[in-house]
């Protein structure tokens, strides 16, 4: 009788959250972009390390955007890279038609380079990226499109992986995106990717200090975004599929699943009450999936428990991931939805428990 309340209980959660996010994913694309009546100056920060094979391709993107080029400045950060990440970077952009220029973290971490940048920056916008990205051409244009609305302070854009392979990566990688762009249309201060991002620099330095006393190797966009969301409707995101930016995929198994350690590590700090709660239901449908499973080698009884749960998550992943395949025009083929679906019951709950016990490794530094 327990079992069967708490999978009716997980599986109606879950249905109640699907349909709350399909309403945000509605209203989403449905958004018309601002008429923009200024263009507003803009700094680009981009904090990097050791990411000397990336730089070729984010400095070629950050070239050929069509924003003004005396509207907008790039800044690298070097967060103590150990390759010859300063070196390339310097080549790269000897000769560059755009105001470039690089600097390095007295501190370490990515965050710590982040808000280098944003205080070395002239600009009172910040945009954010990452060097293992490329950005599209109009990224600035869309950006200053969303910050025309008033009292914006912070602003998200999506983020899709650039790799015709890593199939499983890549939705896997688009699920987060898309939920994350429909929760922060209904007001949840859940997620957000620092790989497109932009920031008023006042704004963010009043909140600097906050975001020092949260000590975590990731979660610049995060915690950020519970900071700067308490006020209503100080959040803008990015409308259409164009203003994704592109990021590289982990190469490896161990890449990817350090990654995702990194990632997970912080939920134990979000102040957020609805990031605690769907990381939580995120965790239970799949840790509970599992349980079933084993269940049923040892009670027979147990399987039409697991065939309803089953049912009820993988119609309503597959239908929330038809609509976020079809608005970013990726490939969205069965064969790798019901391979993702098998891994999460394993993965997620390995990656939740994991990420909050275990020490690891990132970028050569552990922690």
């Amino acid at each position: 009788m327990i079992l069967i309340t708490i999978t009716i209980l997980i599986a109606a959660t879950y249905a109640i959250w699907t349909i709350l996010v399909l309403l945000g994913w509605k209203k989403y694309v449905g958004q018309t972009k601002s008429e923009a009546v200024t263009v507003n100056s803009i700094s680009i920060v981009i904090p990097f390390r050791n990411e000397e094979r990336n730089l070729p391709a984010i400095i070629n993107s950050i070239e050929t955007l069509t924003y003004p080029k005396q509207n907008f400045e790039v800044l690298f950060v070097d967060d103590h890279s150990t390759d010859c990440s300063v070196e390339v970077l310097e080549r790269l952009t000897e000769h560059s038609r755009v105001d470039i220029s690089i600097h390095k973290s007295t501190n370490n971490g990515k965050k710590s380079a982040q808000s280098w940048g944003i205080h070395s920056s002239k600009h009172n916008w910040i945009a954010c990226t990452d060097a293992d990205c490329v950005v599209p051409q109009n990224w600035l244009h869309d950006i200053n499109d969303a910050i025309q609305r008033h009292d914006v302070k912070l602003v998200f854009g999506g983020v899709l992986i650039n790799s015709k392979e890593h199939s499983l990566q890549k939705l896997e990688f688009l699920a987060l995106i898309g939920s994350t762009m429909s929760m922060l249309k209904r007001g949840w201060l859940v997620m957000g990717n620092a790989a497109n991002m932009a920031v008023k620099k006042d704004e963010f330095l009043k909140v600097e200090r906050n975001l020092n006393n949260t000590v975590s190797p990731s979660g610049d966009d995060v915690f950020l975004l519970h900071e700067l969301g308490k006020t209503p409707n100080s959040i803008a995101l990015l409308s259409g599929a164009e203003s994704a930016v592109k990021t590289n995929p982990q190469v490896s198994i161990s890449e990817l699943f350090f990654q995702r350690i990194r990632w997970a590590s912080k939920t134990k700090k979000y102040q957020s009450t609805h990031a605690v709660i769907i990381a939580i239901l995120i965790f239970a449908v799949n840790a509970f999936l599992l349980i079933l499973g084993l269940s049923v080698f040892f009670n027979l009884k147990n399987g039409p428990l697991l065939v309803g749960l089953v049912f009820v998550k993988w119609f309503c992943d597959y239908y929330m991931l038809s609509k976020f395949t079809s608005f970013y025009k990726q490939e969205f083929a069965l064969k790798t939805f019901f391979i993702q679906e098998l891994i999460n019951v394993i993965y997620v709950p390995i990656v939740g428990i994991f990420s909050q016990i275990i020490s690891f490794s990132w970028k050569g530094r552990k922690y």
